[in-house]
């Protein structure tokens, strides 16, 4: 017998600054410390990092993770362009883009959290 999902909270759109480790390229950990990254979304899909995470290095891609997606991915700004991407695992040679910077994916995240929740209760699903 399966037992029912607990009930989640409701969502509140939060921004958090966050402090970036030294490695990570200045412009990026201005706009964490500035920009601040969402406190959370909807459900468990997206959790924030308590500290970003620099991925870079020669030849690679050179990401700095904010967020976990799912249960191997993560939520990244690309530093060479400045765009959010996901990865499905760190790793992982592709990138699926997100947004095309910090601001929009917040104001995304924003959007998405005031509509919530999508149907009133005893609706139909469509």
């Amino acid at each position: 017998m399966t037992q029912p999902l607990p009930q989640l909270p409701k969502p509140e759109f939060v921004l958090i600054p966050i402090e970036a480790p030294t490695e990570v390229p200045t412009q990026i950990a201005i706009d964490l410390g500035k920009t601040g990254i969402p406190g959370g979304l909807i459900g468990y899909e997206y959790r924030p990092l308590s500290e970003p995470v620099y991925f870079g290095g020669t030849g690679e891609r050179r990401l700095v993770a904010i967020a976990t997606s799912g249960l191997f991915g993560h939520i990244a700004v690309d530093v060479a362009s400045g765009h959010v991407v996901q990865i499905p695992e760190i790793e992982s040679a592709t990138a699926s883009h997100v947004n095309r910077d910090l601001d929009s994916f917040n104001r995304c995240v924003a959007t998405v959290i005031a509509r919530f929740p999508f149907y009133a209760e005893g609706d139909a699903e469509r």
